[in-house]
């Protein structure tokens, strides 16, 4: 619609119909522009070989391509296997590769690329989707370089399109570590500035990074990173800082309550529950927590109480009760009043634990999904 706008006349659009589609085309047509729509897999370098064929044969010379093809198959590394690597790569990594190739003699004025921030921050459980990602960026430099039109943009979430739009509990999750959305309008503002420059690569997205490296402690290490952190941290103290310093500010026999209160606030932050439906004494198993949800707790508490916490810490203390014992006795031994809990190992799981603890995170996600599986 954008490009109609702007005075295209010749659209080959390539996708699936639906009503809202369907609608938008009767739109651009009504305001006399002449779209195709046809349905062809951009993965399918003989499908869309057969597509530019009929391109060239019927309408005006073709002079731009948007790639925006995508797909989402989120798991950990160790859940992965070729079938689910494929189905991610697929549409980015062979369906630009088939479009690099297959206009190699068209007259090009702009090759574009849709990107994601993925590709250059990472995100965890989007692996594959980060690798796809990366390629489109690799292949923009590329085509560069033999003197060929590209630019390749890595975007941040979208509200009301786009894939994280398609799922309000991904969007809820990047907004809740520190990326907040952006509206489709800004994008086209964006893009329509960087068409016909030299850029090749850029990345636009709405970050708040010291809240990301409070979700991700590992990240405060990102050489990438380090500067942006270093202009963040100028704003002051973090929220987290301040709950700490108040903790220890607090009457002794009032830490423990706080604490455990903390813990539920940020185990509902994690599961975007309202924080009256997490009971102190209720199994984490039941409240829907998988692996990727374990590791943002994991971090959240690290990064919020200063501790450096075991990768099996919801694996030995499964409720909010024995959890901020533990975590009182971390920070006050002389305050923590361990309670009896029927969840606590036994001997032959001593021995299982052992393991676990010498396992890496992404392996320990992985054993932990396992359990969580065989317990559905």
């Amino acid at each position: 619609q954008w490009l109609v706008q702007q005075g295209a006349r010749h659209l080959v659009l390539l996708g699936a119909s639906t009503p809202a589609a369907d609608e938008a085309v009767s739109a651009m047509r009504a305001s006399g522009a002449q779209v195709s729509v046809l349905a062809a897999d951009v993965s399918d370098s003989s499908a869309m070989a057969r597509v530019l064929a009929s391109i060239r044969e019927a309408g005006p010379p073709l002079r731009g391509v948007f790639h925006t093809a995508g797909v989402l198959d989120d798991a950990m590394v160790l859940q992965q296997d070729m079938d689910r690597l494929r189905r991610v790569l697929a549409p980015k990594v062979a369906g630009t590769w088939a479009l690099h190739e297959l206009t190699a003699s068209d007259p090009l004025d702009f090759f574009v690329l849709s990107s994601s921030a993925a590709g250059l921050l990472g995100s965890p459980g989007q692996a594959s989707y980060s690798a796809a990602n990366a390629f489109l960026d690799a292949m923009a430099h590329l085509r560069r370089q033999q003197q060929r039109p590209a630019l390749s943009v890595g975007w941040g979430p979208f509200a009301a399109a786009g894939l994280a739009a398609a799922e309000k509990e991904r969007e809820e999750r990047f907004a809740h570590r520190g990326f907040d959305s952006l509206q489709p309008e800004e994008g086209l503002a964006v893009l329509s500035g960087l068409l016909g420059t030299s850029v090749s690569y850029t990345s636009i997205v709405r970050f708040n990074v010291r809240q990301w490296v409070e979700f991700y402690p590992r990240l405060a290490q990102s050489s990438m990173l380090s500067r942006l952190l270093t202009e963040a941290k100028k704003a002051g103290s973090t929220t987290s800082g301040l709950f700490l310093e108040t903790l220890r500010g607090a009457p002794a026999l009032a830490r423990g309550g706080r604490l455990e209160q903390f813990v539920r606030e940020q185990m509902a932050a994690v599961l975007r529950l309202d924080v009256t439906r997490i009971d102190r004494d209720t199994p984490f198993k039941t409240l829907g927590f998988d692996s990727l949800m374990g590791l943002e707790l994991r971090n959240r508490l690290e990064s919020a109480l200063g501790l450096k916490l075991s990768a099996t810490m919801l694996y030995t203390h499964t409720s909010v009760a024995p959890l901020g014992q533990h975590l009182l006795a971390r920070l006050f031994p002389a305050d923590a009043v361990l309670e009896p809990s029927s969840t606590q190992p036994d001997a032959n799981e001593q021995d299982r634990l052992a393991q676990l603890e010498k396992m890496s995170s992404l392996q320990l996600a992985a054993e932990v999904d396992a359990v969580l599986a065989k317990l559905e």
